[in-house]
Formats: C-alpha cells, structure tokens, sequence
C-alpha cells in the first residue's frame, strides 16, 4: 500500500512539469496562432488517416475562438445589434488578435472590449458608451458579496460619531456619464423591440449601475443620477477603498446647499442610497487602509 502510494506520487511529481509544458505550448497557438506555435503545440497531438496533428489543432483553436465569439455576443449583444453580425463578427477578430485571452476563465476574456471599442469609435458614441454599460452590468452581477451598510447600523450612530463615518461604494456599483440614451437603447433591444434612433445631448447625464440585495437571485439596477447624487457619489468613488467621511460629505454640499443645510442634504442622500445597497463602510470589511486625509474629486 505505502509503495503504490509513493509511485503514485513520485509519477505525478514527474509528469506535472510536462503537463504545463503542455498547457503553456496549447495556450501560445490558441492566443496567437502561427506555424511556429502550432509546430510545437501539435507535438503532444496524435496524427492518424483522419486527420493530422496540425489538422486536429486547428480544428480545436477554430472551436475555441467561434466559443469566444459565443461569450463576446452574450456579453455584449446590444453592440452587437448596434453594429450588425459582419461588423461584430470583425471586431471580435481584431480584438482576439489584440488581446487574447489572459485570465483562466472565460468571463474575463472581454474585459478590455469596452476600452478597445472606445479606441476605435468617435469621441463620443453610442457604441462606446453600450460596451461600457453592458461590461458594467456583467460586472455588478458578479461584484464581491459584501454587507451593504444598513439603516440600522445607523440608527445605532451616537452622535458624536457620525463626522468620522466612512462611506465608500459597494463593489457592485459603477458611475458613468452618456451621451446618448444608452441605457433605454439596451433596454429595448433586450426587450427585443424595434430599432429607434437614439436620443443624444451635449450635456452627458450622469448614470450608475449596482446590485441590488434582494432575498432571492441577485439583482442588477441602473438609473440617472440627480446633479448632487453624481457630485457626491462620484467624490466617494474617487475615494476608493478607505472611503469618504461624512464631515467630508457635508464639506462637499455646503457650497451647493450651503453650509447650514449640508448635513441634511447628505442625510437624505444616505436615506435613498441605504436601502438600495449602493453604501459600505469599509471598517466592517476590513477593505479601509490607514488614511491621512479624506480625497474628494
């Protein structure tokens, strides 16, 4: 039994650098395809009167592109109804050769789309600002399960504690500012009615995406932000993990509000963000570094 055990063991030990050798050889053909990485990848593949080595490889690598391409088209299919098949079909092309996939799982595969179609389209577009949104609500569903801060935890606030409590932005919760209609323009296409023009203003209209708690299958939420929510939301994203303080909220109305009813003004603030979950504070997630000063955007 021990020796079965120990040559068990020592044959894993021995063919486990072999094996990476592998997934490293299988990984450079698929990422960036060429006679020199299907060579050496083709080595661990058996040619038979079917089919080659080389043969079966591209076989493979054709799969696991028309894969991708799946993934890209769930990801980002209002883009890739903006756009047409031919147009998306291409820009996945070129996006596979400009960054192929790094990360083990599939999901993250798309992660500089957003960025890569933004670099291509005008400065301002509708394209763009649809590859953003729709990463963003992939991104809500799957941000990190933390606590959001609770109207009990505030209820609980003596006094002379609320200047120094800090507030930072769920992991969920992303900030834009459109253009166009964007959000509405997917929700439609989601709802698979028929293609309208979009709605566009030079005056961008601030937005936000997050997740919702709820007691059952999580949920995603957008809405437009009033000039106030995107002022002070915008100030406690820029403030990162350590998060903003209250104080510092207050500073941050008083020349919109004034000085007397700023504190008010943040309060009622807190009272729509609270229940929606779109608040932590970072102490109760062990996420706050040690913070000098309060960074305000």
């Amino acid at each position: 039994m021990t020796h079965a055990s120990t040559t068990a063991t020592t044959a894993s030990q021995f063919d486990r650098p072999a094996l990476t050798q592998l997934q490293d050889a299988t990984a450079a053909y698929l990422a960036a395809p060429s006679p020199d990485t299907r060579s050496i990848a083709a080595q661990a593949v058996i040619s038979d009167e079917l089919a080659s080595a080389e043969e079966r490889l591209g076989i493979y690598a054709t799969a696991y592109r028309l894969r991708l391409f799946d993934v890209f088209g769930g990801d980002f299919e209002a883009v890739h109804t903006l756009i047409g098949d031919d147009a998306f079909g291409l820009l996945c092309r070129e996006y596979l050769n400009a960054h192929p996939p790094s990360h083990y799982s599939i999901r993250w595969a798309g992660q500089h789309f957003p960025a890569f179609v933004a670099a291509r389209e005008p400065r301002r577009s509708l394209v763009t600002e649809m590859a953003a949104f729709e990463w963003a609500l992939g991104l809500a569903l799957d941000a990190e399960e933390i606590a959001p801060l609770s109207v009990e935890t505030l209820q609980g606030l003596a006094p002379q504690d609320w200047p120094t409590l800090r507030l930072a932005a769920h992991p969920s919760l992303h900030h834009f500012a459109f253009h166009f209609d964007t959000p509405a323009i997917w929700k439609s296409i989601d709802n698979d009615e028929p293609p309208r023009a979009p709605v566009e203003s030079d005056i961008p209209t601030p937005w936000i995406v997050w997740r919702q708690p709820t007691e059952g299958a999580p949920e995603v939420h957008y809405r437009s932000l009033e000039p106030l929510e995107a002022l002070v939301l915008n100030a406690i994203l820029s403030a990162g993990d350590d998060g903003l303080s209250f104080a510092s909220l207050g500073e941050l109305l008083a020349p919109e509000v004034g000085a007397e009813a700023a504190p008010g003004a943040a309060i009622n603030l807190l009272v729509q963000w609270i229940p929606a979950g779109m608040l932590i504070r970072p102490e109760d997630t062990g996420r706050a570094s040690r913070h000098t000063s309060d960074r305000i955007a």
